[in-house]
């Protein structure tokens, strides 16, 4: 796993390094990445915040995954973070691309 793999990178893990990892997996299409990467990042005991979500259901959702970006959305509650506006368009995006509708209907309804 690439969070795994940082400290030997000399990259110090932060919620800040792994919020422009998680971006930079979703600008390069890497959603598997992403999502591990916030999973290395709640094992740690890293908690992730909203960006940390959005640039994963970012990624989720480029790769055409809405049921992907929707469990991400789904997992944050738990973790403590609520999404905001731009969380949720991104999953709405996701839906979107993948024709999810009644999804994306969903989202709206909440």
């Amino acid at each position: 796993c690439l969070f795994d793999s940082m400290p030997g990178l000399g990259i110090a893990p932060s919620v800040v390094t792994c919020n422009a990892t998680v971006g930079a997996c979703a600008s390069g299409g890497q959603w598997q990445t992403a999502v591990a990467m916030l999973e290395g990042m709640e094992r740690s005991g890293l908690w992730p915040d909203v960006i940390t979500y959005t640039a994963a259901i970012r990624a989720c959702g480029a790769a055409g995954r809405s049921d992907a970006a929707l469990a991400m959305l789904r997992r944050a509650w738990p973790m403590g973070v609520s999404p905001d506006v731009v969380c949720y368009s991104a999953a709405l995006t996701a839906c979107e691309k993948s024709g999810a509708w009644e999804e994306a209907l969903g989202l709206l309804e909440e």
